[in-house]
């Protein structure tokens, strides 16, 4: 079989291995496109993976740096006060730039304080659509202070991502 290819002069072979190697380089591409699956093996939304445009990647990236700030503040705040806060804000989440507690579209950080079981979100919001995109949840709370939280946010390349408190 190889009897043929052994007597190929060596120039040839080198178009010959070039060819076979563009070759397999356009099927992955393709494999890769048809392919469409999160880090999990979970399909993407329409619209959504690695298909979606830097824009979306970079709007992302933006969201989470977002709730890696707020996380590393609330945890400085836990550190001053013992407690974790029951509204966020520039006032007591010190050094936070304002525009880090605003989604893309501007709308204020979504608040939801849980105490015994009831749940109330702040500011009172019926509409979905208006609802931002970045959500904080304190858990046992009362009317100044919660023992725990959860910061999160929807990201457009995968589900969900979220930091938890460490106390």
């Amino acid at each position: 079989m190889f009897e043929k290819f052994n007597k190929l002069k060596p120039e040839y072979k080198l178009i010959l291995g070039v060819s076979s190697l563009i070759i397999l380089v356009v099927l992955a591409f393709v494999a890769g496109l048809l392919i469409n699956k999160d880090d999990e093996g979970n399909p993407y939304p329409q619209g959504f993976g690695p298909n979606s445009t830097a824009q979306s990647r970079a709007r992302d990236t933006v969201r989470k740096n977002d709730i890696n700030l707020i996380y590393q503040k609330l945890e400085e705040f836990f550190n001053e006060n013992g407690y974790y806060p029951t509204a966020l804000s520039t006032d007591n989440l010190v050094g936070i730039d304002s525009d880090s507690l605003l989604d893309e579209q501007g709308r204020s950080i979504r608040i939801v304080n849980v105490q015994d079981s009831t749940i109330f979100i702040y500011p009172e919001d019926e509409n979905y659509p208006d609802m931002s995109e970045y959500l904080y949840v304190g858990y046992n709370c009362d009317e100044t202070m919660c023992e725990t939280y959860e910061v999160s946010t929807w990201l457009e390349r995968s589900s969900r991502y979220k930091k938890t408190s460490l106390n």
